[in-house]
């Protein structure tokens, strides 16, 4: 038998009542062709789109991120930026790859961007959000 102030929803500790310190990292797919008003690619319905969700996304980043840096005798953080955007292009082929396998290549903008999304807390100021564009499809030759 469950007693109410036990468990969820009804438990005194709320589940956000003390977020880590620190940043929060998120990845996303957007349409490269179409930017946002901060001039950033749009985002795009990634997981109806590839079948991968953005925690996901940024899982196979992050390892494919910690792998060259492995090969590279590095710590990821010391990555340079070229290396950085080269595993980027990669995760980005991968996820592109996906639309065959989804059968979405008709609704799939011409061009991808991949787009790290940071997020920070900082008490007393509010939430900081900055995204930056890891990688992004070259346009076609005609």
């Amino acid at each position: 038998m469950l007693v109410v102030g036990e468990f969820y929803p009804f438990s005194d500790f709320p589940m956000y009542s003390d977020p880590d310190p620190g940043t929060t990292e998120y990845i996303f797919l957007g349409d490269a062709d179409s930017l946002d008003e901060e001039g950033l690619p749009r985002p795009i319905a990634m997981q109806y789109l590839v079948g991968v969700r953005a925690a996901k996304a940024k899982k196979i980043f992050q390892t494919n991120l910690r792998e060259r840096a492995r090969e590279s005798g590095k710590s990821f953080r010391d990555l340079t930026t070229t290396e950085i955007s080269k595993v980027a292009s990669e995760t980005l082929a991968f996820l592109r790859g996906r639309e065959q396998h989804m059968g979405t290549s008709a609704e799939m903008p011409e061009r991808l961007a991949l787009v790290l999304g940071e997020v920070d807390l900082v008490l007393g100021e509010g939430i900081h959000e900055k995204k930056t564009v890891l990688f992004e499809e070259k346009r076609k030759q005609p």
